[in-house]
């Protein structure tokens, strides 16, 4: 689907351009992940021609390089929680704003609902990861990233 296309392209552009990391594909899997790491997801709902919205699966690890990196902090530097969640909330708000008008076009209007960043628990991490999207290492840490369409208007 010409969508998914479109998403891992601007998940390439913003990780690496705006987020400033490098990027690889890896395999849409669990494994990815670190086991003893808890496990955030990024959501931000949108309506408009339908409704849908995106997720993006992470760790702390990554949101912390993310955090270092769109704030130009050094490693030494101390990054609190909420910091973090901004960060992470924000590239959420980039890559959906990004994904919807590269996939639909700049004159099919969208509402973004403001990102919500919760941790979750490693069994909806799984089932989340059992749905069509991608992954990606990401300055070596893992990400998943879906788009799904929950109601499309007739």
């Amino acid at each position: 689907m010409i969508t998914n296309v479109v998403l891992d392209q601007v998940c390439h552009l913003v990780l690496e351009d705006w987020a400033m990391m490098m990027v690889d594909d890896t395999e849409l899997s669990i494994a990815q992940f670190d086991a003893e790491q808890p496990f955030f997801i990024a959501s931000v709902n949108y309506s408009g021609v339908f409704e849908g919205a995106l997720t993006i699966l992470a760790q702390r690890p990554f949101m912390l390089t993310l955090a270092q990196n769109v704030l130009g902090a050094d490693a030494s530097d101390a990054i609190c929680n909420e910091q973090l969640r901004d960060a992470f909330s924000e590239m959420a708000n980039v890559v959906s704003g990004n994904y919807l008008t590269a996939a639909y076009g700049k004159d099919v209007e969208f509402d973004l609902v403001l990102p919500r960043v919760e941790e979750i628990p490693a069994a909806i991490a799984s089932v989340l990861l059992s749905k069509k999207g991608a992954c990606y290492l990401a300055d070596e840490h893992p990400i998943a990233i879906c788009s799904e369409i929950h109601f499309a208007y007739t």
